[in-house]
Order: C-alpha cells, then sequence, then structure tokens
C-alpha cells in the first residue's frame, strides 16, 4: 500500500489517495483525456471509478496522487490481479491508470507517482501496457519491457483462440494463465 509523502520538490508530493481525492481526480482524468472513462456507457465517471479502482474483485487498486499548489496534478492506480500456474496464485497488480496535469508535465510527477507507490507484501509483480508518453518514466524507476509474452502464457477459458493466434510461431508456452 502506498506509505507517506514522497516529496519532487518543494512544490510537489506524491501520498496515498484518500477518499475526498475523488472529484479532483476525476477532473484531473477527464480534463487529461477529454473523455474518461472513454467508450464506456451506462455509467457516471464517478460509479465507475468506484466499480474498477473501489469495489474489484480482489480488493480495492493501490491508488497515488500527486499534488502541487493546492490541487491534484497527478494520478496513478494499480489493479490487483492474480495469475495462476504450475506453482499456484501469483498476487500482482495492473498499472491500469497513470494520468499528469498537462501544466506539470516534464517535472518528474509520474516518476514520483510511482516512487511513492507501495505494494503489499504479497504481491509478486507489476505488469501494464504504457503507452509512448509514460514509458520512460516506468524505466526512471527500475522497470524494464518484456518484449514476448506470449511464450509465458498458455491460453485458458475464453478468448482461448484468439491468444493461440498471438503465440502461433511463439517457442514453448509455460502454464501461466490470468484467473476469471
Amino acid at each position: 500500500m502506498p506509505t507517506g509523502p514522497q516529496v519532487l520538490d518543494s512544490a510537489v508530493t506524491a501520498r496515498p489517495f484518500r477518499a475526498g481525492d475523488g472529484p479532483d481526480v476525476l477532473a484531473l482524468l477527464e480534463g487529461a483525456f477529454g473523455e474518461w472513462p472513454r467508450e464506456i456507457t451506462g455509467a457516471t465517471p464517478a460509479e465507475f471509478f468506484r466499480w474498477k479502482h473501489l469495489d474489484g474483485p480482489y480488493g480495492p487498486s493501490v491508488l497515488v496522487v500527486a499534488e502541487a499548489d493546492g490541487m491534484v496534478v497527478g494520478f496513478a492506480a494499480y489493479m490487483p490481479w492474480r495469475f495462476s500456474g504450475r506453482v499456484g496464485v501469483v498476487n500482482a497488480v495492473r498499472g491500469v491508470d497513470l494520468v499528469v496535469h498537462p501544466s506539470y508535465r516534464m517535472r518528474g510527477v509520474s516518476v514520483a507517482l510511482r516512487t511513492a507507490t507501495k505494494f503489499s507484501s504479497d504481491v509478486g509483480f507489476t505488469w501494464s501496457n504504457p503507452n509512448e508518453d509514460s514509458r520512460p518514466g516506468g524505466r526512471k524507476v527500475g522497470r524494464s519491457p518484456v518484449r514476448i509474452v506470449t511464450q509465458f502464457i498458455q491460453p485458458c477459458a475464453p478468448g482461448r483462440a484468439l491468444l493461440r493466434a498471438c503465440a502461433a510461431g511463439s517457442r514453448t508456452s509455460r502454464q501461466l494463465s490470468v484467473e476469471a
């Protein structure tokens, strides 16, 4: 879980999300992306946020905010995720939301968010699908890309045909599957 504040400089700090941060985080997500959540209908942003980050099947997400000048300028979220394999269930977290206010980009906010994020001792690894904008910050905090995921995955349950098609031509896969 996130611990105490991480000071970037005198103007920016990263800390664990608090219940009262919800409206500011939603405004930041909607302001940065134009629409959040994208392509989801039938739920308000607040309802979707609660479903995604507070009421997940494996528990709440690990949430961190960055503040500067009296406002929330960054947000990072990591959802609990479970993998099962020959050794049993492996708990993981998946980076799913990372946003920095446009006026605060290139000031180390994303690195501060990632540095301030602490996971419970039962988390075996973190994973995400970073975009070009977020990839450099992940490398600065020691994350490295995994290029050939298909060699570690064996499809199971729904989507099996699609995953097999993606894995076609790869080396022998290991027994690891996402638990639904």
